[in-house]
C-alpha cells in the first residue's frame, strides 16, 4: 500500500494503545482489536427485503457467516412469494417486520426490491429498529443521520472498472 510503519502506527493511535514500545504488536491482540473496532468481533443478525433475483441471490450467499452476519428472515410484500421456502428461509409478510426485528434483535436490513419500493421500505426498517441499511436498490435513499447507509450500484461499478481499463495503457 505503500505506507510506512510510523504512517500506521499513527493511523492505529487514533483507537488507542495496542502496540508495546520497543517491541512493536502482537498480531492476535492487534487482529482482535482491530476487530472490535471494525464491529466484526461479534454476530450481526441480519434480515433481507426483496425475494426476487438479488433476494434470492443473497438469501444463498455463504460468505456472511464467515465475516460474521447472520442472515434470519426474509421478507417481501408480494402475497404469492410470503410463506414460501427461499433456500433455508419461509419468506415472512411485512407485517411481521417489527416483530421479527425485536425477536431476533436485527440491526442491519439488506434492501433488494424495485426502486420504487425502496424508500419505503427504508422507511420502515428503520422504524423497526435497524441502525443501518445495505441498499441494493438502483436509487438514493434518504435515512435519519443517526442510521448507516451503503448503496450497491453495480452499473456505477462496472462504469468505474471500464474507465480503469480504458485508461490503462496496453502492452
Amino acid at each position: 500500500m505503500g505506507l510506512t510503519d510510523a504512517q500506521v502506527r499513527k493511523d492505529l493511535g487514533y483507537f488507542g494503545q495496542f502496540g508495546h514500545p520497543g517491541i512493536g504488536y502482537r498480531v492476535d491482540d492487534l487482529i482482535q482489536q482491530l476487530r472490535k473496532i471494525l464491529g466484526t468481533d461479534k454476530t450481526w443478525n441480519v434480515l433481507l427485503v426483496g425475494a426476487g433475483n438479488i433476494g434470492k441471490a443473497l438469501s444463498s450467499y455463504k460468505g456472511f457467516n464467515s465475516k460474521g452476519f447472520k442472515l434470519v428472515a426474509v421478507f417481501d410484500n408480494d402475497p404469492s412469494k410470503v410463506g414460501r421456502k427461499l433456500g433455508a428461509f419461509t419468506i415472512q409478510s411485512y407485517d411481521d417486520l417489527q416483530k421479527t426485528v425485536a425477536a431476533h434483535s436485527i440491526r442491519l436490513a439488506i434492501i433488494a426490491v424495485p426502486a420504487d419500493a425502496a424508500q419505503d421500505v427504508a422507511d420502515r426498517v428503520v422504524e423497526a429498529g435497524v441502525r443501518g441499511v445495505l441498499n441494493f436498490a438502483p436509487c438514493s435513499l434518504t435515512v435519519p443521520p443517526d442510521i448507516a447507509l451503503n448503496s450497491v450500484d453495480v452499473a456505477v461499478s462496472l462504469e468505474q472498472l471500464s474507465f480503469q481499463v480504458n485508461v490503462t495503457p496496453v502492452g
